[in-house]
């Protein structure tokens, strides 16, 4: 078991209940998508450099959100590695589940209004996620 599904159990009436008789804990799921799996191809360090990030349809969300950097993003679509399966995050309600890529960096990069020039060099191996 998991820190985060034991204070599941021990903070929710719901969770405990159905551990307590059932002996089931509740289920772990990581949160996911072609903007997520991008993000997290990309180091800290440079996700941090990637300035002025427009998520909108073109990186497969509904809507149009400005983020400061692509690490502010990124914690936007996923604030966890593993969520709750009843949790929510805000990113989740606007995610084009239909959308399935491919997202490049260069997609990435064409949403950012700066980042550095190298950037898009270093990840060019790496053609789509």
């Amino acid at each position: 078991m998991r820190p985060k599904q034991i204070k599941a159990i021990a903070t929710s009436p719901m969770d405990y209940l159905r551990f307590a008789t059932s002996g089931r804990v509740p289920r772990l799921v990581r949160p996911d998508g072609p903007l997520i799996a991008l993000l997290r191809a990309i180091t800290p360090r440079d996700r941090m450099q990637i300035r002025g990030l427009k998520v909108d349809s073109a990186l497969g969300y509904a809507g149009s959100r400005m983020f400061a950097t692509a690490e502010q993003a990124l914690r936007w679509c996923a604030p966890d590695d593993e969520m709750l399966e009843r949790e929510s995050w805000p990113a989740e309600s606007w995610r084009d589940k239909r959308f399935r890529g491919p997202l490049t960096i260069e997609t990435l990069l064409g949403n950012a209004a700066s980042y550095p020039e190298d950037l898009k060099a270093r990840y060019a191996r790496r053609r789509s996620w």
